[in-house]
């Protein structure tokens, strides 16, 4: 399915299927936003998945906690891991959103990758108001990547 229902607050109620690049081949999502931005990389990336709860233990502070961090999709393309976040537009600034672009282990990891031979990561963090049907990973890639530090915080595991 890959329409939106009439009623955006049932999303997450309904699975979802299509996925011929993913690990899963039916989903559910939480936003409309992220139910379009699941079908973007499968047109342009060699593979992708949803992550669940533990599987990249990112944590990031947030004032005295430290919460764990699910992105919404991890993907492959031929020249970048990616790893990829959608916020509503008014939220790209907020303290909780900084904290987790930051907390991502994307610089440490592709600086590890690449001396390996392999490829270098980066966390794209996309407004809701730029997810299209249309929209490209490249060309998502190309408007917002997020530089983050080579010292992440947490448990991180690089």
């Amino acid at each position: 399915m890959h329409q939106t229902p009439d009623e955006k607050g049932k999303i997450a109620q309904i699975v979802y299927g299509g996925f011929s690049k993913c690990a899963y081949p039916l989903q559910r999502f939480h936003s409309d936003t992220e139910r379009v931005l699941a079908y973007v990389p499968e047109r342009d990336t060699l593979r992708r998945f949803q992550p669940v709860a533990g599987q990249f233990n990112i944590s990031y502070w947030f004032g005295a906690n430290q919460p764990e961090y699910v992105p919404d999709f991890v993907a492959a393309t031929a020249d970048h891991n990616l790893i990829i976040e959608s916020k509503a537009a008014k939220d790209m600034e907020a303290s909780d959103v900084k904290a987790k672009a930051e907390a991502t282990w994307c610089k440490k990891a592709g600086d590890y990758s690449q001396a390996q031979g392999g490829k270098p990561w980066k966390y794209l963090l996309v407004p809701h108001d730029a997810v299209a049907h249309n929209a490209t990973v490249s060309s998502l890639a190309g408007r917002f990547s997020v530089a983050s530090s080579s010292s992440a915080t947490g448990s991180n595991p690089c």
